[in-house]
């Protein structure tokens, strides 16, 4: 019996210090989970939604073990390949030769068109002959130009009678020619100056009593638009400057104008040191009442070199035109 006695006891003692401990623990986790950590707790209403109560001092979130992260390896983008850009145009060839660097047929072509004030627009395109001197030549009168980049040249040329022949020679001894008919050629009366060289002599035309500076004075400076000769208000100049010949035309819309009058017409030349002392040729036309172009050669001395500076006037060299109310 004293055993068996003193082994209840023991059972006692020991099952009351267990409870003890857990209590203890019970009360050391309530402590601190709730004084220390937030807490998400339902409200007295099952159905209510949680709150959250943070403490005076939150501590971070656990951070689990090294060992038990998976690493992410994020594969990089690919990178597009350097795309190099050539400024200069398609090189690329086709097999074929008659056919440009740009796939145009390397065969040079004339085309003229007529336009307004008995104008013509002449178009060349040698596409396989690009930055290539050419002269165009028509009733006598010879100019000169040079193809662009894409080997084209454009130019306006006033007709200076009704039927001509407009022909266009390129290096290497290319040949071209349109025959061409202009119905209104006559109803404008024309004056052409071409001498050789750049810029030397300057065609002036006055018309019905206007004097230099006035608004009927046409010329390099002034040289108005063929819409003026359209609505037969007045006359216009056109200019071609180039490095053997150069030409100036003035043209007077004689059918069709309601004014009356005297056009006065003059050459000017002045003395610079480029032409001191030279001889300049220069040829002039003047189309005729009836048709038909009167063509004269001039050789004009320029004084010497002490006179740089100087103007002269030549004022016999084409007739004024009388022009009477239609």
């Amino acid at each position: 019996m004293g055993l068996f006695a003193s082994i209840d006891r023991r059972r006692a003692a020991t099952a009351a210090v267990a409870l003890l401990i857990a209590l203890g623990a019970g009360h050391f986790m309530q402590a601190t989970v709730a004084g220390e950590e937030g807490v998400a707790t339902l409200g007295d209403d099952p159905e209510a939604a949680p709150i959250l109560k943070s403490g005076t001092n939150p501590r971070k979130l656990p951070v689990p073990p090294a060992a038990t992260l998976t690493p992410i390896r994020l594969q990089p983008k690919a990178l597009p390949e350097r795309v190099t850009i050539d400024p200069r145009p398609n090189p690329y060839v086709p097999e074929d030769a008659a056919f440009s660097p740009y796939g145009l047929p390397c065969a040079p072509k004339m085309t003229v068109d007529l336009a307004g004030a008995a104008m013509l627009d002449v178009t060349i395109s040698s596409p396989c002959r690009p930055d290539t001197k050419l002269t165009v030549e028509y009733a006598d009168i010879l100019l000169d130009g040079t193809t662009n980049d894409f080997g084209l040249f454009t130019s306006s040329i006033p007709a200076m009678d009704s039927s001509f022949t407009v022909s266009a020679t390129l290096e290497e001894g290319i040949h071209l020619r349109t025959d061409v008919e202009v119905s209104d050629a006559s109803d404008f009366a024309r004056v052409a100056l071409i001498w050789e060289g750049p810029r030397v002599l300057s065609l002036h035309a006055l018309e019905f009593g206007a004097d230099y500076g006035d608004v009927g004075h046409i010329w390099s400076g002034a040289p108005k638009s063929p819409d003026r000769a359209i609505r037969g208000t007045g006359g216009f100049l056109t200019e071609f400057v180039g490095e053997q010949s150069s030409a100036e035309i003035y043209s007077f819309p004689i059918g069709h104008s309601p004014a009356s009058g005297v056009v006065r017409l003059s050459v000017e030349a002045v003395v610079t040191s480029e032409n001191c002392g030279r001889e300049i040729h220069a040829m002039a036309l003047q189309t005729g009442p009836l048709g038909g172009t009167v063509t004269r050669e001039v050789a004009l001395s320029m004084p010497d070199c002490e006179s740089i500076g100087e103007i002269m006037q030549l004022k016999n060299l084409f007739q004024d035109m009388r022009l009477a109310r239609q």
